[in-house]
């Protein structure tokens, strides 16, 4: 029993030496330079935090696992621009890097990166960033916005301008936001919730989804074979388009008043139309050598133009 108590006691001071060890190994670079017009972050692999600070300067700090001989920050400041760069160089390269900069409000941001993520706060003005494998978060923005990631999920929420945002494989996200947006994934899910402003949300093959909506001037919404599922959005005289190829076009009024005149249309032989409310009339055409029919009715006013589209899914409304 002292025996195996005695190797028990040596494992754990021999843990206990390596978790410090690597503690140790753990290096901190910090910077600070005055405001400049323009922010450009490249990093390989760290991933990024950018948050808004109060003061009007900009701090920098790395925390970094790699050999020095591995891992290099670099920074350069020139023509109001400051640059600031990770470079890895060596084979076998182990270790991690996070980056953590805080700026003044207003400023211009770049950020890249291989496979790292961004996770960007507050900030206001102009922000770009970009990722082959990465997730970007960003909340609390204000001003324009392009994302794009490879494969990794792209979120934003509580934010108010003008938002750009693509991911190839990965989810999209949007809640509590203000403006103009054009959302898209290749083949992942788009789904926007509690949002204002004019939209244009796409999957190739991912569903799109939307609710608690406001409505400014227009939205399409749109996936090539998965599901389109919308809420009746909120606002005045807007045009509304919901479409898939091969999925469900759905539109969900939940018991609120259309107000609408509502378009729905389908291959003849492929597609289904179905409807609560009463169409007015139909008809047949053609388009690509496949024959469509198209319905149509007007609820109310008619002072918002609504289109429900498939080929050969399910264009539905639902009161």
């Amino acid at each position: 029993m002292k025996r195996t108590l005695g190797i028990l006691v040596l494992v754990m001071i021999v843990c206990s030496l390596s978790s410090a060890a690597f503690a140790k190994k753990t290096k901190v670079i910090e910077k600070t330079f005055d405001r400049v017009e323009s922010l450009r972050v490249e990093t390989i692999l760290g991933d990024c935090v950018i948050k808004q600070g109060d003061g009007d300067k900009i701090s920098i700090r790395v925390e970094y696992t790699y050999d020095d001989d591995d891992f290099e920050a670099k920074f350069k400041e020139r023509r109001g621009t400051l640059y600031v760069e990770e470079n890895l160089d060596g084979d076998n390269i182990k270790g991690e890097s996070e980056w953590l900069i805080v700026v003044p409000d207003g400023i211009e941001i770049k950020f890249k990166s291989a496979t790292g993520g961004l996770k960007a706060s507050g900030l206001s003005g102009e922000l770009e960033a970009r990722s082959g494998t990465g997730e970007i978060i960003v909340s609390g923005f204000k001003g324009e916005l392009e994302a794009n990631s490879g494969t990794g999920d792209i979120i934003v929420s509580d934010a108010n301008g003008e938002f750009e945002i693509s991911s190839g494989t990965g989810d999209v996200s949007i809640e509590d936001a203000d403006g103009s947006f054009d959302a898209s994934s290749g083949t992942g899910d788009v789904k926007i919730a509690g949002a204002r402003g004019d939209f244009e949300a796409s999957s190739g093959t991912g569903h799109v989804e939307a609710s608690g909506l406001l409505l400014k001037d227009y939205g399409e919404f749109s996936s090539g074979t998965g599901n389109a599922e919308i809420d009746l959005p909120e606002g005045e005289s807007y045009e509304l388009e919901v479409s898939s190829g091969t999925g469900k076009a759905t539109l969900e009024c939940g018991g609120v008043d259309l107000d609408a005149y509502v378009e729905m249309s389908a291959k003849k032989r492929k597609g289904k139309i179905s409807s609560s409310f009463d169409f007015e009339d139909e008809e047949e055409y053609e388009r690509s050598d496949d024959t469509y029919v198209r319905k149509w009715f007007t609820e109310g006013s008619g002072s918002r133009k609504i289109e429900i589209r498939t080929g050969t899914g399910r264009a539905k409304i639902k009161k």
